[in-house]
């Protein structure tokens, strides 16, 4: 969707443009740098500017692993039951 507006919804190249994004979901993220993130959400309670700014990312890219990759974890499961 940011690519479509980026372009201002030009079609022509579009499917082109999407095969070239690197992922912005943390998937590419060491496992250093996942465990410093989920250690950080206990910590910070989900305070994602926070979260951000100790792993100097931007928002969206620490929202897409979270909900993409975090949230379906087992350890989301303690987040959400605060232990």
């Amino acid at each position: 969707m940011l690519l479509l507006g980026e372009r201002d919804y030009e079609l022509q190249g579009f499917k082109e443009a999407c095969e070239k994004i690197v992922p912005g979901d943390g998937s590419g993220w060491s496992q250093e740098k996942k465990d410093v993130f989920h250690s950080e959400i206990f910590r910070l309670r989900k305070d994602f500017p926070s979260i951000c700014s100790e792993l100097n990312i931007d928002m969206k890219t620490c929202l897409a692993y979270y909900l993409g990759t975090f949230k379906t974890s087992d350890e989301y499961r303690l987040v959400k039951t605060g232990k």
